[in-house]
């Protein structure tokens, strides 16, 4: 007999994480949130950037009409990987990032966001 060993709740959980803690963070400038549900250590890596995320993202937010989608690639019972499409504008100007998101789940606190990698699409 076979098992799945990810119950969908787990998936659920992993995308309401990266709405709550990263979305909202970023589109409602709220970098507090951001830091609650990132590690402390989490990095952003791209475009010559390779920084820690939480400071860089203090600075940005507040960008309610950016739309969004979570896509997770992949999980495990402790390990998650998710695409986030941000997109602005209308065509043929849109504009927006696609993020890569890695996340770990810490026998105490749950899970965590710990790294990005990012592309943007931004006008030149």
């Amino acid at each position: 007999m076979s098992y799945k060993p990810i119950p969908k709740a787990e998936y659920d959980a992993v995308v309401a994480h990266v709405q709550h803690f990263y979305v909202e963070a970023i589109t409602q400038a709220h970098p507090e949130r951001f830091a609650q549900g990132a590690h402390a250590d989490a990095r952003i890596q791209g475009a010559g950037l390779d920084e820690l995320l939480a400071p860089f993202l203090a600075g940005r937010g507040n960008q309610p009409e950016w739309k969004s989608r979570i896509d997770v690639l992949g999980i495990t019972p402790t390990t998650a990987a998710v695409r986030l499409e941000f997109e602005w504008g209308t065509p043929p100007a849109l504009q927006g990032y696609t993020d890569f998101l890695n996340l770990v789940k810490f026998d105490q606190g749950g899970w965590k966001i710990v790294n990005k990698v990012f592309h943007g699409y931004l006008e030149q």
